[in-house]
């Protein structure tokens, strides 16, 4: 059985006990809903939940299988076992490639994504077991760390290595210094919403201090990362505060006030919101301005 086989038949395995936590949890809000649950009761079919969930138990390198197939369905090209800077793998132009065991100076991160020759981010990877969202931290200071000019892969000591190979230092290829814009987390299992923190891909646009780190279904695309590089916030933001309430029919107050304080949400970075009118009020309208 190839790595992608592997890798497909380790997903459906996860998925197939994932379903059995939401139907779990839906049991759950359903006998909560009828007053036919105790306490102890919620808290036994709680912990039910999680073991269905985290049943499936992957070591590093299965991880790493699952986590270059959803890379790959994403359009990188990536294969954790050969495309390695070790094993003089290096960007280049015009391709979209995740390089495992990129060095920094901070250690050797997990992938380096790279458009073209630009290193667009770094991604922690853990195993299956692992709390995700934590790890953000560490994706942040591989990118901190990262140099387009490191050392040689004879002078790296990887992680786990013996030999006596100079670790990555600054002197040896680290001086020179770049940006990297985005940083993800993951452990290879899909987001479920029931284990939050344990699951997804977590992932934090760096270039904002205030952007905090959230759960995506799914890697972003080569072309989702460069529009995310291309979008300026700040004149958008302007532009959409500029812009008048011509629509071409008339708003009424309440619509009014509705589209200021989603504007004004939206200025704050706020991702989700909910808007309540009631039947008659001009839902559709509000919609379309």
């Amino acid at each position: 059985m190839s790595a992608e086989e592997k890798a497909r038949q380790s997903e459906a395995e996860e998925q197939l006990w994932e379903q059995m936590a939401i139907e779990t949890e839906q049991k759950l809000a359903q006998q909560i809903t009828n007053q036919r649950v105790t306490p102890q009761q919620t808290a036994d079919i709680l912990q039910r939940s999680q073991v269905a969930a985290q049943n499936i138990d992957l070591d590093e390198d299965q991880t790493r299988q699952i986590i270059d197939q959803k890379l790959r369905d994403r359009g990188w090209e990536v294969d954790s076992q050969n495309l390695r800077y070790s094993q003089g793998v290096h960007p280049t132009k015009g391709k979209n490639i995740a390089i495992a065991e990129y060095p920094t100076r901070d250690g050797i991160a997990d992938y380096a994504l790279f458009i073209g020759l630009r290193c667009v981010a770094m991604i922690e990877a853990k195993r299956r077991r692992k709390n995700v969202v934590g790890e953000i931290a560490q994706a942040e200071r591989y990118a901190r760390g990262y140099s387009p000019h490191p050392p040689a892969p004879s002078l790296i000591k990887g992680e786990g290595e013996q030999d006596q190979s100079p670790s990555p230092k600054e002197g040896e290829g680290f001086r020179v210094r770049a940006e990297v814009p985005f940083v993800f987390a993951t452990n290879g299992r899909g987001y479920l919403k029931q284990l939050e923190t344990a699951s997804g891909i977590w992932f934090r646009d760096r270039r904002k201090s205030s952007n905090l780190s959230r759960a995506l279904v799914d890697f972003y695309t080569p072309e989702g990362l460069e529009s995310l590089l291309a979008m300026d916030r700040e004149t958008a933001h302007e532009k959409l505060k500029n812009t008048s309430f011509n629509f071409g029919f008339d708003l009424y107050p309440h619509q009014r006030a509705a589209i200021e304080k989603i504007e004004a949400a939206l200025e704050k970075d706020q991702r989700s919101m909910l808007v309540a009118m009631a039947t008659g009020t001009g839902k559709t309208k509000l919609a379309i301005a």
